[in-house]
């Protein structure tokens, strides 16, 4: 049996900010971002262990096409993507997150 799938509220939120600032570049930009995430969380999904993991157990997987990376976690009751975030954000920028 498969472990429960959570993205957390604020992931999702980081989602559709970047979506809204790429369409507000170029339309149909946010959505291409919106697909290639969706790519990454389904593959995540479906491996939860196929990146490795770092301190505290966190794993990051790279959106392909966009400096993004999306931080997550495998705990006993689910995996949980933390956030979604600019690679030139600070690395620890997340941390209150989990």
């Amino acid at each position: 049996m498969s472990q429960p799938f959570l993205v957390r509220r604020a992931a999702r939120r980081d989602m559709d900010e970047a979506r809204e600032w790429y369409d507000l570049q170029q339309a149909g930009v946010g959505q291409e971002f919106l697909d290639e995430t969706e790519t990454v969380l389904t593959r995540i999904q479906g491996n939860p262990k196929l990146y490795a993991a770092g301190r505290h157990g966190v794993r990051q997987a790279l959106v392909n096409r966009f400096p993004f990376v999306v931080i997550y976690r495998i705990t006993t009751a689910a995996t949980e993507i933390v956030a979604v975030m600019h690679t030139s954000r600070h690395p620890r920028a997340w941390r209150s997150r989990l």
